[in-house]
Order: C-alpha cells, then sequence, then structure tokens
C-alpha cells in the first residue's frame, strides 16, 4: 500500500501538481492512519 502510494506521489509531481497532494494527504491524513491500521490487524 505504501508503494502505490509513494508511485502515486512521484506521478503527481510529474504533473506539477504536489502542493493540490499534499493538501489531500493532510486532509486524508488519519483516514489513511486508519486504513493502514486495519490492514495491521
Amino acid at each position: 500500500m505504501l508503494i502505490i502510494f509513494s508511485q502515486m506521489l512521484h506521478a503527481e509531481e510529474n504533473n506539477g501538481t504536489i502542493i493540490k497532494v499534499q493538501q489531500k494527504m493532510l486532509q486524508n491524513q488519519l483516514l489513511y492512519y486508519l486504513i493502514f491500521c486495519f490492514f495491521l490487524d
């Protein structure tokens, strides 16, 4: 999951929209954390 997410970030960087991605990450950081912990269980 983390690998796929990092690949998505690199793709967005290539498109020059990394700032928008960072904003989405801040908004969804808790959601991603909960999903990650859920799969760890």
